[in-house]
């Protein structure tokens, strides 16, 4: 239920837990807690405002963009392992995904990242094939002398395994 207070739009924590599958007596100790500027109680019911709350919850909810699709027919269209996808998905690999209760949604057009598993390894993975240490490696990157390497969208450096130390 959306309500209007002093012209801008109110909705209970229950209406707003329930459209974001969020916890409605989370939401309520936050409130407690002073952690929302709009929280108000009438009665036995909480209210916030929409825009407050859509700010801070942002990320939850199920992607309204058709370019979303959930993280298993990512995998089959791309013909990866679900339980890979979710691994890399974990460790920063992908720059799009969003979780909703206990399903993973990632923007189809997001380029697979299983070349980077096959073609390249970590840098720590590629200091320990060249006997050296993550510190080394990272140095040399700096100094321009790597010519094969790849960074992720979240800054993780990828080195092809075929690279050659200078």
């Amino acid at each position: 239920m959306t309500i209007s207070i002093l012209g801008a739009d109110y909705i209970s924590f229950y209406d707003y837990a329930k459209i974001k599958g969020l916890s409605v007596g989370s939401m309520i100790n936050r409130a407690k807690k002073g952690k929302y500027n709009t929280a108000k109680r009438l009665g036995k019911k909480w209210y916030a405002s929409r825009t407050e709350l859509d700010n801070i919850y942002y990320q939850y909810g199920i992607p309204d963009s058709e370019d979303f699709i959930t993280a298993r027919e990512y995998a089959k269209i791309n013909e990866l392992v679900y339980t890979t996808l979710i691994e890399d998905i974990k460790n920063g690999k992908y720059s799009t995904p969003l979780k909703y209760k206990a399903t993973w949604y990632i923007n189809k057009t997001e380029v697979p990242c299983s070349n980077i598993r096959d073609e390249y390894l970590t840098i720590t993975e590629f200091a320990e094939q060249n006997n050296r240490t993550r510190k080394e490696i990272e140095k040399i990157i700096d100094s321009g002398k790597l010519k094969y390497f790849r960074k992720s969208p979240l800054g993780y450096i990828y080195i092809h395994k075929d690279e050659k130390l200078p």
